[in-house]
């Protein structure tokens, strides 16, 4: 499965599943690591930022770095494009994720939509 380290809560999470089915089975570990499967709602002021890529594959650099962005993530492939959406970034860290897209060449924009408007939007 697919995982990250929450650092709002200081727990590994898996992506978010559409069912308990469909969880990775982390069954050496299961007590150490939080599964996701349903969208929780948040206290502080976050935000969701979205980058668009042309192309069908990511720059290898970028994607080593994202893999240590300590935030849950969301690829949204098309025929022609990717879509990342990272969530719940907290106000304070907006200004360092922008400066580091930004070093990577990066287009991004924030998304006015809320977690739960856009679970609702995809199904």
């Amino acid at each position: 499965g697919s995982f990250y380290y929450d650092e709002t809560d200081k727990h590994v999470k898996s992506a978010i599943a559409d069912s308990k089915d469909e969880l990775p089975q982390v069954y050496h570990f299961k007590d150490d690591v939080d599964t996701l499967y349903v969208l929780d709602e948040i206290d502080e002021p976050s935000s969701i930022v979205s980058v668009k890529f042309n192309s069908k594959s990511l720059p290898g650099d970028f994607i080593d770095w994202l893999l240590r962005f300590n935030y849950r993530r969301e690829f949204i492939q098309t025929e022609e494009s990717i879509e990342l959406r990272i969530y719940r970034i907290p106000d304070v860290k907006m200004e360092e994720l922008q400066l580091k897209l930004e070093l990577f060449g990066l287009t991004w924009s924030k998304v006015s939509a809320t977690e739960r408007e856009l679970e609702l939007e995809e199904k």
